[in-house]
């Protein structure tokens, strides 16, 4: 059912099943292109940026990371996952010693975490 509103959605669900089997190149091939891809929803757009962040920092490309950190940050402000990608944008600036960076986006962190009720931190994994 190629032109089906579920397509994304499936999509997306071999994507994380091919993180599952240990594929991770294609698993970051695949969410890159639902991200790309005009026709993903907006669930599968934040959740593929959010599995491309993850993927970066599993492999330890910090810039990667972060700029899909601050992808997430940006074109999903309320998402369920914006501590995480504070906290990932912060250690990308880390890793890549930008200490102004890090500061910033830990410090931003801390905030969010501060003036939240729940104080518990998402994981994303």
């Amino acid at each position: 059912f190629p032109q089906s509103t579920y397509r994304d959605d499936a999509r997306h669900h071999l994507a994380e099943s091919q993180i599952q089997a240990g594929k991770f190149d294609e698993a970051e091939a695949a969410f890159k292109e639902l991200l790309a891809d005009a026709a993903s929803d907006a669930f599968v757009r934040e959740a593929s940026l959010v599995n491309l962040m993850e993927l970066a920092a599993r492999k330890q490309d910090w810039k990667g990371s972060g700029q899909y950190a601050a992808l997430l940050l940006d074109q999903f402000p309320d998402s369920g996952k914006k501590r995480t990608a504070q906290y990932r944008k912060g250690e990308a600036a880390l890793r890549t010693d930008d200490f102004r960076g890090a500061q910033d986006s830990l410090s931003q962190l801390r905030t969010t975490l501060r003036g939240s009720p729940d104080s518990a931190f998402e994981w994303s994994e």
